[in-house]
């Protein structure tokens, strides 16, 4: 869904392996040719299968939320807002790390 996201604000992209499937040529590769390595990692994301779920769980939505300190859900938005920032030249010096987009969940 994320790459659908970002389609949808014009990045149409197409995840592909850096140095093809050899780890060792993935790694020389992405340090020396600048490409920017990092991970999303979110939280419990708002999504019409999880709305399926609640709808089928009584008490599914509240345990989801409290899961998370900022006390609710994330939204796919939030998600791609990350995507986009990570994207942008403003992110150009970020490489090498996950950035969690889990609404404290990770801090807890």
């Amino acid at each position: 869904r994320l790459l659908e996201a970002l389609a949808g604000r014009g990045l149409d992209l197409e995840p592909i392996a850096c140095g093809g499937g050899d780890p060792v040529a993935q790694q020389r590769e992405q340090w020396t040719d600048g490409a920017n390595a990092f991970a999303l990692a979110p939280g419990v994301i708002y999504t019409e299968m999880l709305e399926w779920g609640i709808s089928q769980t009584p008490g599914l939505e509240a345990e989801m939320k409290s899961l998370h300190p900022i006390g609710r859900l994330g939204q796919m938005e939030e998600v791609t807002n990350a995507a986009m920032w990570l994207l942008s030249d403003e992110a150009s010096f970020v490489t090498g790390t996950t950035v969690s987009v889990d609404g404290g969940y990770l801090a807890r």
